[in-house]
């Protein structure tokens, strides 16, 4: 009987590939090299495949001492210049605030811009882009920046996915430790279509101490949208 026949089911073994095709084409089931069809998440399927990046402000255990300045929009602190042709999905945002000063106001916020902000004047990231997986020959398309003395190019449109603040904290990590926030856009990612700008901004009454970092996934645009 013909339901009683072998099933011969077979995937094409692809873990590393990134090869993608245009909408409407068909593939072959993705799986691993001893046959297992994928079952990890997308986000680190992408990692696999050496997509995933990070890049941020402090090295080792040394903080980066910011100015004393509240919240201006033309001054990020921290930011991805994602140039045309590539996009980007942040995924993870963190800032460690080491010390607020002896009476500091500490506030964060995270937002984009849909254009390229550019330099303005600022110094290169202490790190980054880095690859998330180590070996992986692909290297970032972008360009990430920090500490933004001089107004940046564009207005950023102040479009915000997350708002922390931590207002009137008199107590330093010496008495109280430090102080950690965490961004994590997930299950739902942004998508930075190139020319774009990530950008996180800190704004503090007091000279804080920080160290702080973005982490995305990135595609030449005509992979992706």
């Amino acid at each position: 009987m013909p339901w009683e026949r072998d099933v011969d089911v077979r995937l094409l073994a692809q873990h590393l590939s990134d090869r993608r095709v245009a909408d409407g084409n068909q593939r072959s089931w993705r799986g691993t090299r001893d046959g297992a069809g994928f079952v990890s998440d997308w986000l680190q399927a992408l990692i696999i495949e050496g997509r995933g990046f990070c890049a941020g402000i402090g090295l080792l255990s040394a903080g980066e001492a910011l100015p004393v300045a509240v919240i201006t929009t033309l001054r990020p602190q921290l930011w991805v210049r994602v140039p045309t042709g590539t996009t980007i999905m942040p995924f993870y945002g963190g800032i460690q605030v080491e010390d607020t000063g002896a009476t500091g106001a500490f506030e964060a916020l995270i937002g984009y811009d849909a254009t390229d902000v550019g330099n303005g004047t600022s110094d290169a990231a202490d790190y980054g882009p880095v690859q998330l997986r180590s070996g992986a020959a692909r290297r970032s398309a972008c360009t990430v920046r920090q500490e933004a003395t001089a107004d940046v190019t564009a207005d950023p449109d102040a479009d915000l996915w997350r708002v922390w603040k931590a207002e009137d904290n008199a107590a330093t990590p010496a008495t109280a430790g430090p102080s950690n926030f965490d961004w994590k856009p997930w299950p739902a990612l942004p998508v930075l279509v190139g020319p774009a700008s990530l950008m996180m901004y800190l704004g503090s009454s007091a000279a804080p101490i920080v160290t702080a970092q973005f982490q995305w996934v990135e595609f030449e645009t005509s992979e992706i949208v």
